[in-house]
């Protein structure tokens, strides 16, 4: 009977033992589940931050096309409005000459008309 009870309190220590450390393994468990659910949670958080990152890099790529279509463009225009200024400027410089031609023409009649 002594053998018994001494085999069965040592049962209960390695019981207890044993209980204790399922108790500790279950709280590792559980400290490392919720790391990894707060990892989880922070890669997810990345992803939607990345995706918006990208989704703006497009929206900047796509305004940054259309400025750089615009801006070729207005130099194109630019290009355009030059050519015609000069000739322009051409065309008054040859009329500005004929009027001064006219204009002398005109004195010469006037004054022979005097005379």
């Amino acid at each position: 009977l002594e053998t018994a009870n001494r085999s069965n309190a040592e049962a209960r220590k390695t019981i207890a033992k044993l209980h204790s450390q399922i108790q500790e393994m279950q709280v590792t468990i559980d400290d490392e589940q919720r790391q990894r659910d707060e990892i989880r949670e922070q890669y997810n958080m990345s992803e939607r931050k990345c995706q918006m990152l990208t989704s703006e890099g497009d929206e900047v790529r796509a305004a940054l096309d259309t400025a750089e279509r615009a801006r070729k463009a207005a130099e194109s225009q630019l290009v355009e409005t030059n050519e015609r200024l000069g000739e322009l400027s051409t065309q008054n410089s040859a009329l500005s000459g004929h009027k001064r031609k006219l204009d002398g023409y005109l004195s010469q009649i006037q004054s022979e008309l005097e005379e």
